[in-house]
């Protein structure tokens, strides 16, 4: 269990959702689904090389209370770094607190 004290990171867990436009069609967008406190942990990073250039990737893990209906398929928002969830994990399966593995890339 973290303490209170720790979840010092405010982000947004945002849902990828389908809007409509003033002219009726369809745009994909981000939506916010749940806005939270959270502790964020670096925990590596990594460059890969694609399109001719250096990615950097950073591997952090994110814990904040319990929240149900979260999935991998969103992304968390932090200030101006967006990370993507690939792992959620319901720690102890005791729903207080949720454990995301997520990867922050600087380009996107």
């Amino acid at each position: 269990m973290v303490e209170a004290g720790k979840l010092r990171h405010k982000i947004d867990i945002q849902k990828f959702t389908t809007a409509k436009d003033s002219y009726g069609e369809d745009i994909k967008t981000w939506a916010s689904y749940h806005k939270t406190y959270s502790k964020i942990e670096p925990l590596r990073g990594k460059e890969y090389f694609d399109t001719q250039q250096i990615v950097p990737e950073v591997d952090n893990k994110i814990t904040i209370r319990y929240k149900s209906g979260i999935a991998p398929t969103m992304r968390i928002v932090w200030g101006s770094r967006t990370y993507e969830i690939r792992s959620v994990t319901n720690l102890d399966e005791r729903n207080i607190m949720l454990e995301f593995l997520a990867v922050e890339n600087p380009t996107s």
